[in-house]
């Protein structure tokens, strides 16, 4: 059985930008918002909401990991050229990786089982699905890379849900194409040990990341050779 070794792990980053100012505030926003929605009108709470949703969002931006995707993983995806990339769990603070992905030549389709994180996704080639079910159209298809940041462990939690996304994450690699899994580690099982049919690849370095100060921690992944295989 495989086992899961920390010590093939880079540690990346000191968690300064952890420690921001920002977390301590938003920290102490989160027990005032009842406070505030029991005595403030529905117009000045609906706008602070939106206010609080522009902050967190430049706040996710700022961690360290976010921060290693755009200098690191997406510069080493688009190294090969015109590559196609399915980017899973959408969000406004995703909007950024995706224009980068696009500017820098990509051809992206984008999923999230919310409806309403539409919005977030790429036009015309966006699926409302969830990774753990059979491919439908549009992504009945293979990919060149597949990015999965943030799912596993918000809603992708048990061994068992977590086996059949990568089942899935699986049959949509191609033959070559790299899987990046951005998880967190008090989130969900260790998920190294659920990867069946998948080996762990280099990308951008070693392939497991983690962060100082962090539980959360990236893998990458190719489809492992069928046994004699030479490839």
């Amino acid at each position: 059985m495989m086992q899961l070794d920390h010590s093939g792990c880079r540690r990346i980053w000191d968690g300064n930008l952890m420690r921001s100012p920002a977390r301590y505030i938003f920290a102490a926003m989160d027990p005032m918002k009842g406070i505030a929605r029991a005595v403030l009108p529905q117009g000045t709470i609906a706008r602070l909401e939106i206010l609080y949703k522009r902050l967190q969002a430049r706040r996710i931006l700022a961690e360290p990991d976010r921060v290693y995707m755009r200098e690191k993983i997406i510069p080493a995806l688009l190294a090969r050229p015109s590559p196609t990339i399915l980017f899973i769990g959408v969000r406004s603070y995703t909007l950024p990786v995706l224009k980068q992905l696009e500017t820098g030549g990509a051809t992206v389709w984008t999923a999230d089982r919310d409806p309403a994180a539409q919005r977030y996704g790429i036009a015309g080639r966006h699926a409302v699905a969830d990774i753990t079910d059979p491919p439908r159209p549009p992504l009945d298809r293979v990919f060149d890379a597949i990015v999965m940041n943030g799912v596993f462990g918000y809603g992708v939690n048990e061994a068992r849900t977590c086996r059949l996304a990568f089942v899935q994450l699986r049959r949509l690699l191609a033959s070559r194409g790299i899987l990046v899994v951005g998880w967190n580690t008090d989130r969900c099982p260790a998920l190294p040990l659920l990867a069946e049919g998948l080996a762990p690849a280099p990308l951008c370095g070693p392939p497991s990341v983690t962060f100082s100060g962090s539980t959360h921690r990236y893998d990458f992944f190719r489809r492992a050779a069928p046994a004699g295989s030479t490839e």
